[in-house]
């Protein structure tokens, strides 16, 4: 089966808790407003990022999301407040 989505950037799943299963993927650049437009009470159960290669999602560290989104104040600053950095 073939992989419908665009790997041009990184891509990433976030699944909210307690939330029955909510779960929203999004492009790199969308993250910030992705998890300010979800957020929810309960905080983010994890972030996972899309592998091309495998065609799955895996788990993204505190420390590889700092890596990813440095640069990005407000990525940074939504981040630091779902307390995933």
């Amino acid at each position: 089966m073939a992989t419908y989505i665009d790997v041009s950037e990184r891509v990433f799943l976030i699944k909210y808790s307690f939330s029955m299963g909510k779960q929203v993927i999004c492009a790199q650049k969308d993250i910030a407003q992705t998890l300010r437009e979800n957020r929810t009470n309960r905080g983010v159960d994890f972030i996972k990022e899309f592998q091309p290669h495998k065609g799955t999602f895996k788990t993204v560290s505190k420390n590889q999301l700092e890596l990813y989104f440095s640069w990005d104040t407000e990525a940074m600053e939504e981040l630091k407040k779902d307390h995933l950095i």
